[in-house]
């Protein structure tokens, strides 16, 4: 009796907590333990990049608290295994949560829409510690990229919108990749976001969203999300009334993201123009650009080619070996002392170990160096700073590899365009380890060139303000409280109308010169933007060249580099921001 009144809680657990979440895996408990586990999926599949939220729930009946272990492992993509991992302790009698969210491999040609992560447990109660996993259907790159859609809008449109996409050559397939996502469940950190190209959403659906979620899909777009919304006004006042980003170049921009406001009656489903929206190559996500870091990068060409020194490494050998061989066998350990090998051997061999450790030394030296550009999104509104960062390192030898998470971030191994014979620049069989407080493995492995793209969201008041002249024939001014003094600014003015101004310090009011919107171009072009790999330039092509927007470049300033190795030293370390500025 006593065991079937566990069995019947355990179940009420389980379908009154999250009902409309779009996964739900439970692993096999004891029913005497008096534990109950869940762990929630946002989404249904996988997406082709990013991150998959997970919302563990466990709740603990026994006469004592627990401590469980979560284990989420991706194996299938191409630069290596990411294992994320995270624990949750519970007291008795009560339920804890924790949102774990799961580490994708990076995505890479033809198979970049190809996942399989793999989900356990463990700890008391726990009878099978595999509980399942979330897949993708398939990796072909004529798939479009991974678009969620709110179940109000599913209903309607899912299933003629993937008869659209129709693929005629594989009977039965398309090539709409994504899934019903539920508004209700819908993640409050950005980071649940990140695996989505597109998300597409009713009116009534957005209103309804928690301030959390909304601060959280805003943050998302920011970083170049494209979010779309269906209703019946489009007018401006009802885009202030529901609290939409403000409009800037006639279009609803948010950071590197955007914001399509498309009328709807609330009946039928405008699948075509649902389609046009989803094939175009501006509403596009991250996955696409990350499968192209093995193209010529200048920030990596930078750091040039691992050299390893044949002649002092031939020399090591032929040394060892005549004195592990010849040596030791006649010198050292002769016929009537043979017996010596026991310890000749070892002492040799140790001796053999600390030289060539003292060459690895001698030829690159412990910690290493690297080159990182961040581009930096201005959000004054919400007095906030999105980040998007690329760095490439190349290291000697390593005394230690793991390192803090400071901040909640996306970080993500990027795969080079050559092949190193004696680097980690494509070797699968890596392995990159998560937690909520740390990162390990091989995200830096000694003597190795590898390369890293990093996203987060902060707090900040920084700002670039813009002050108009007084008369028609005065010049602006521009003040930036940016913590970081600035090399040169554009303005973009309302009026279409290009300002710019040098060396502007914190705090520091300067007069600005009339440029042409050419100018700005060029110096994007020519300057960071050219150093810049496909992530940056993919929001940068969305940045440029709006009215009411800034643009400033600085070198790089560790207030705004999202940290890792500590003993990697980046010796060139640049900035560039951009978003509206303050107009005062």
């Amino acid at each position: 009796m006593k065991a079937f009144v566990y069995r019947l809680l355990a179940w009420v657990f389980i379908f009154s907590s999250f009902a409309n979440a779009g996964t739900t895996l439970t692993p096999t408990t004891d029913p005497s333990s008096g534990i109950s586990i869940r762990i929630d999926s946002w989404l249904e599949t996988c997406p082709q990049a990013g991150m998959v939220p997970l919302k563990v729930s466990i709740n603990n009946r026994g006469s004592s608290g627990h401590t469980w272990e979560i284990s989420v492992s991706d194996g299938s993509g191409v630069g290596g295994s990411m294992t994320t991992t995270a624990s949750v302790t519970v007291e008795a009698g009560r339920i804890g949560e924790t949102t774990l969210y799961a580490l994708l491999s990076a995505p890479s040609g033809i198979y970049r829409g190809y996942h399989n992560i793999n989900i356990s447990i463990n700890g008391p109660g726990i009878r099978s510690g595999y509980i399942g996993g979330l897949n993708t259907s398939s990796g072909s790159s004529s798939m479009t990229e991974f678009i969620g859609m709110s179940k109000k809008l599913s209903a309607k449109g899912w299933s003629p919108l993937k008869a659209n996409f129709d693929n005629t050559k594989r009977s039965g397939s398309s090539d709409l990749d994504g899934c019903e996502v539920d508004m209700n469940a819908a993640p409050d950190d950005w980071r649940g976001y990140t695996g989505l190209a597109q998300l597409w959403m009713d009116e009534s659906e957005w209103l309804s969203l928690s301030e959390g979620s909304k601060a959280a899909v805003l943050d998302w777009l920011s970083l170049g999300g494209r979010l779309f919304i269906l209703g019946s006004d489009t007018s401006d006042v009802r885009l202030d009334q529901i609290k939409l980003p403000p409009t800037h170049g006639g279009l609803l921009r948010h950071g590197a993201g955007r914001v399509s406001f498309l009328k709807w009656d609330g009946k039928t489903f405008p699948v075509g123009e649902v389609a046009k929206h989803i094939r175009l190559s501006e509403n596009k996500g991250i996955a696409e650009p990350l499968s192209h870091y093995r193209e010529s990068w200048d920030l990596a060409k930078g750091l040039g080619e691992l050299i390893l020194q044949h002649g002092l490494i031939f020399g090591f050998i032929l040394v060892f070996g005549i004195l592990i061989g010849p040596v030791n066998l006649f010198v050292l350990a002769p016929a009537k002392n043979r017996h010596r090998l026991f310890w000749t051997t070892p002492v040799l061999s140790l001796i053999g170990s600390a030289l060539l450790v003292a060459l690895m030394v001698l030829q690159d030296g412990f910690g290493g160096h690297g080159s990182r550009v961040t581009l930096g999104l201005l959000l004054p509104e919400q007095k906030k700073l999105a980040l998007i960062q690329e760095q490439v390192s190349k290291t000697g030898v390593l005394l230690g590899r793991s390192f803090a998470k400071e901040e909640p971030s996306w970080m993500l191994p990027l795969l080079l365009k050559n092949d190193s014979t004696y680097g980690f620049r494509r070797d699968p069989q890596h392995r990159y380890n998560e937690s909520p407080e740390s990162r390990g493995g091989d995200w830096f492995a000694s003597r190795a060139i590898q390369a890293q793209m990093t996203q987060a969201i902060r707090p900040t008041r920084a700002a670039i303000e813009f002050f108009p002249g007084a008369y028609d024939n005065t010049p602006p001014s521009v003040l930036s409280s940016i913590e970081v003094p600035l090399e040169k600014v554009f303005i973009i003015a309302e009026n279409n109308i290009c300002w710019t101004a040098e060396n502007v310090g914190t705090g520091e009011k300067k007069l600005m010169t009339k440029v042409d919107l050419n100018a700005l171009d060029s110096w994007g072009k020519n300057g960071l933007i050219k150093e810049s790999g496909p992530v940056i330039q993919a929001a940068w092509a969305g940045l440029k060249g709006h009215p009411g927007f800034t643009y400033a470049s600085a070198k790089g300033d560790s207030k705004f580099s999202v940290k890792s190795l500590n003993s990697v030293s980046w010796t060139s370390d640049r900035i560039l921001f951009a978003g509206p500025y303050v107009k005062r």
